[in-house]
């Protein structure tokens, strides 16, 4: 690094100084209490930044808890309608395209509420449920729509 004592000691005197020059020129122009100043300045700017910082927690913590409850509900109504083909299985087709109408009208009240959106089976199937859900429901329903060609399913 330095080649010898003296061009160390040579730095460290010109640094020292320097920064006495400094000193005395900020004091000269009237800067005595420049880092007071600019402490008591930032402090309300910091602050301000601090509560954004723990509101924002606050509501990533309130988001969390939200998607802990949803995915909860989710998998909980999956184990419903696993539950419910299960039942329905080997049930007579009555009644499977009774469940396909009341499924149909639950939906749809719910999409013109505004609490679902309409999906294609397509895109159910592409979302996390199970495959065997998906394909078991969609044959009953198409099975359900040739008796009733009255319903959109």
């Amino acid at each position: 690094m330095y080649q010898s004592r003296e061009a160390y000691n040579a730095e460290a005197i010109g640094h020292a100084v320097g920064m006495k020059q400094g000193q005395a020129q900020g004091y000269e122009a009237g800067h005595i209490d420049g880092w007071n100043e600019a402490i008591a300045d930032a402090k309300p700017k910091f602050q301000q930044l601090e509560n954004q910082l723990r509101e924002a927690r606050e509501d990533l913590a309130i988001a969390r808890q939200v998607n802990a409850d949803q995915s909860f509900a989710l998998n909980a109504a999956q184990s419903l309608v696993v539950a419910a083909i299960q039942t329905l299985e080997n049930a007579p087709q009555e009644f499977r395209d009774n469940f396909c109408n009341a499924m149909l009208e639950c939906s749809n009240k719910h999409i013109k509420t505004g609490h679902l959106r309409k999906i294609s089976l397509i895109e159910l199937s592409e979302q996390s449920c199970s495959q065997n859900i998906v394909n078991t429901i969609k044959r009953w329903c198409e099975n359900a729509a040739t008796r009733s060609s009255d319903l959109d399913y």
